[in-house]
């Protein structure tokens, strides 16, 4: 009996949504909560100057052929985000679905963005209630309005000014 988990990755049309949203934008540097096989993180780095991604798994399958990726190994829930505040146009949130795990990764993506950074969480959808339900909650405190790509599981913020 095979009792490796099945790591689901993002869509293709969905990485190409955030494809556009790079290039209409003009992003640089991201930030990938939940590398899993790493095939969101190795599309990115095609298009963006640096991107950092973090799993908890050392063996989560990525090659990390671009050297424009930093990889790092830890537990997003006690790693210490501190020293990449402000550094990032874009975050993408797609590791833990657990609500505790949504909510902190939000915390630390908002401190993460610099300027008119966008923020986005995969798995937006009906079998992710604990997930939707923080991410909805989240934006409602901060103010922000949260949009969709139809289509997609990808829901997202940009966030304005500073």
């Amino acid at each position: 009996m095979d009792n490796k988990v099945k790591r689901e990755t993002m869509k293709e049309y969905e990485k190409q949504f955030l494809g556009q949203i790079i290039l209409k934008y003009n992003l640089r540097n991201a930030f990938e909560f939940g590398t899993s096989v790493g095939n969101t993180t190795e599309y990115l780095s095609n298009m963006c100057a640096k991107i950092y991604t973090i799993d908890i798994k050392p063996d989560s399958g990525i090659e990390c052929k671009n050297k424009n990726i930093t990889r790092l190994i830890g537990d997003s829930a006690t790693y210490d985000f501190s020293g990449l505040y402000g550094k990032f146009d874009m975050v993408i949130i797609d590791g833990s679905h657990k609500p505790k795990y949504v909510k902190r990764d939000s915390r630390n993506a908002l401190k993460m963005l610099r300027g008119n950074g966008f923020i986005f969480w995969h798995d937006f959808d009906l079998v992710h209630p604990g997930l939707v339900r923080v991410v909805r909650r989240f934006c409602r405190s901060h103010g922000f309005g949260l949009k969709s790509e139809l289509g997609t599981k990808l829901v997202f913020i940009r966030r304005k000014g500073k």
